[in-house]
């Protein structure tokens, strides 16, 4: 029997087929700013890389800046997610630039 695995390992792992998928430059600011701006039809996951050198905080539209997941500097992220749900991003101050590959 094999060991289970979640999405985020299938996605990875490429045990789920991918039909399309989408590479989308975003630039965040202090302004809660949707990640990606236009989401990919049936959706099933984002892979957010931020190549800029300042954080960037995940969450919903009132997204905060502190006390919030964190994307660091030069850090990645795989996030499984369907496209009925909306990630905003956010920094403290100063502008991230994040590349958003979704999957669907």
């Amino acid at each position: 029997m094999s060991e289970p695995r979640g999405v985020s390992s299938s996605l990875i792992m490429g045990t789920v087929p991918w039909k399309t998928f989408r590479r989308t430059p975003v630039t965040i600011t202090t302004t809660a700013t949707p990640i990606p701006t236009a989401v990919l039809t049936d959706r099933i996951g984002l892979w957010i890389f931020n190549v800029g050198t300042t954080n960037c905080f995940l969450g919903p539209s009132d997204v905060g800046s502190s006390n919030e997941p964190t994307l660091y500097a030069a850090q990645d992220r795989l996030i499984p997610m369907t496209d009925q749900i909306t990630l905003y991003g956010r920094t403290a101050s100063g502008t991230a630039t994040l590349v958003v590959w979704e999957f669907a």
